[in-house]
């Protein structure tokens, strides 16, 4: 689902900030970019805004992007594993 502005909603979750401010910096203009460094800050984002794709790395400081998307793709949203 796209926003008023047309663009997509992303949120990209890293333990690098250098690979978010990297992905930020190329998608940027390419859809709304939103970054987590880690799946605490990720929670937090998901209670502020519906996201059309999300993106973890497989392990984070705070616990495992794997069974954290796991668990979105059980809940009642759409979500796909890629």
């Amino acid at each position: 689902m796209q926003d008023e502005s047309g663009l997509m909603t992303v949120l990209w979750i890293s333990s690098d900030p250098c690979a978010l401010a990297a992905a930020g910096f190329l998608l940027g203009e390419t859809c709304r970019f939103r970054a987590a460094e880690g799946l605490a800050q990720a929670r937090q984002a998901l209670t502020e805004t519906h996201f059309d794709l999300i993106l973890s790395e497989a392990q984070l400081g705070d616990g495992s992007g794997i069974d954290f998307l796991f668990g979105l793709a059980r809940e009642p949203t759409p979500a796909f594993r890629i």
